[in-house]
């Protein structure tokens, strides 16, 4: 994550389980599933909602596990 005066730059990875594109697409991004990123908004509010759609996605996959 990167910010600068006016914005933030986030660029996401993942090895297993979270679909990082979802993730990216929610704030608007975009990318594949195991790399995607995205700019805009705040630190504050991009750290707290990247951890509920990270735990969304874990969660769903728990269920369909189940």
């Amino acid at each position: 994550m990167r910010q600068t005066l006016l914005s933030i730059k986030v660029s996401l990875r993942s090895k297993e389980k979270v679909d990082v594109s979802r993730i990216a697409a929610y704030f608007g991004g975009g990318g594949h599933a195991k790399a995607a990123g995205f700019h805009g908004g705040n630190a504050h509010d991009v750290l707290n909602n990247l951890a509920g759609q990270m735990e969304a996605q874990l969660l769903e996959e728990e269920a369909e596990e189940a």
